[in-house]
């Protein structure tokens, strides 16, 4: 579970200096990232890696389109 948590954290810009991002969009983006990356039993699907963050920048881009 750490690894996700580490895995998650990079993806998402948390501890990122210089970045900042609304909480919203930080609470966002952990859902997102949690619900693609950890499968069942709470095991990290690490060759969705890539293919999560993929989604997660597509579907980010498609909300600001509809803001």
């Amino acid at each position: 579970m750490n690894e996700a948590l580490l895995i998650i954290t990079v993806l998402c810009n948390l501890n990122t200096p210089g970045i900042s991002m609304p909480k919203q969009e930080k609470i966002d983006c952990i859902e997102f990232q949690t619900n693609c990356l950890v499968g069942p039993n709470g095991k990290l699907l690490r060759d969705e890696i890539k293919n999560c963050q993929r989604r997660y920048e597509i579907n980010k881009s498609n909300r600001s389109k509809n803001d």
